[in-house]
């Protein structure tokens, strides 16, 4: 992940406030969720300005499962897409606890995401 042109960004607290990776088109090439609570939890991603998105209201361009931590070990999703998903007008993101809702997760999660 140390290509010439990618962008590694990392957030150590997400949940369902959004959060904006750009304001900008990009293409998303890897993420990775560590949830430690004991539910599952979805990352929601957002093709759109922050100005445009409402957690809850707006639908998700992507909505991720990522499932629950054991208690010992964080529960985690990652991806390496072959082909980068190519988000045109901005990269917004929050984590809830379903798949387009507005409700925060017990504990916050971590998200690492490298795009170009």
């Amino acid at each position: 992940m140390t290509d010439p042109g990618t962008i590694p960004s990392f957030d150590s607290s997400v949940t369902a406030t959004k959060e904006v990776l750009t304001a900008s088109g990009t293409y998303l090439d890897f993420f990775e969720v560590q949830n430690p609570g004991a539910a599952q939890v979805f990352l929601q991603l957002f093709d759109a300005l922050t100005a445009n998105v409402t957690v809850g209201t707006t639908a998700p361009t992507l909505s991720l499962v990522v499932p629950a931590g054991t208690g010992t070990e964080d529960g985690a999703r990652s991806e390496l897409f072959s082909h980068p998903v190519h988000f045109r007008t901005g990269f917004i993101y929050a984590v809830t606890t379903t798949a387009t809702g507005n409700t925060a997760p017990g504990t916050a999660c971590k998200v690492n995401f490298v795009r170009h």
